[in-house]
């Protein structure tokens, strides 16, 4: 998926906080696909400017620090988030996430047994 961020905003009533943020991002897209037994989400965001790159970037890794100390205490998050890199290229800032695949199928049977 893909978005203009600029065009995409003149659809919608946005609050300060987002009207902010719009300012900040040019585009943005986001692919999902299977790779080596994860499920692999991939988003990048392109800023307007290398500044704010930079603290997309800083967001994205404090973001996913804060997921990986949560796998210490959330089993269920231990045994779904596999890996995770952020990576910056000027104003791009890119985000990826494997999730397993193996654990996601076995929660969907899980949940499916209960409605059965």
């Amino acid at each position: 998926s893909y978005v203009d961020i600029v065009k995409a905003s003149k659809f919608h009533d946005l609050d300060k906080h987002g009207a902010a943020m719009m300012k900040k991002a040019h585009s943005a897209g986001m692919a999902m696909g299977e790779a080596d037994g994860e499920l692999k989400i991939v988003a990048i965001i392109k800023a307007n400017d290398e500044e704010t790159a930079t603290q997309l970037e800083n967001m994205a890794r404090g973001a996913l620090a804060m997921a990986a100390l949560g796998k210490e205490s959330n089993p269920r998050l231990a045994n779904i988030l596999e890996s995770q890199k952020v990576s910056r290229n000027g104003n791009t800032v890119t985000v990826q996430i494997g999730l397993a695949i193996e654990t996601i199928k076995e929660a969907i049977e899980r949940e499916m047994e209960k409605h059965i």
